[in-house]
């Protein structure tokens, strides 16, 4: 076992902005598979903001996760251990591969 598995995990504060979860809940009647792991991506971000999956856009704070045709934007901050969910959804089926 290594050593790092000893260490106490950070835990950052998920939060949601309003148009985040208004698009969560739209996207829950019309797909609920895809809400279900889109929430299992943001509960992660609790203990790893900085996935394998994401990428930094541009010089931002944002960052962005995609998953086949869904994406998750969401902003990091190491000070106040939090994470920002600013927008999930879906690609528009024209650009859907």
């Amino acid at each position: 076992m290594g050593e790092d598995q000893h260490l106490p995990r950070m835990t950052y504060t998920l939060i949601w902005r309003n148009e985040a979860r208004q698009t969560l809940s739209r996207l829950r009647s019309a797909d609920p598979t895809s809400v279900k792991l889109i929430i299992v991506f943001v509960r992660d971000l609790a203990t790893n903001p900085y996935p394998d999956t994401s990428s930094q856009l541009g010089q931002s704070t944002f960052r962005r996760i995609k998953l086949h045709d869904l994406r998750i934007t969401y902003d990091v901050n190491a000070e106040n251990q939090s994470v920002q969910i600013y927008h999930v959804g879906q690609l528009p089926p024209a650009h859907r591969r």
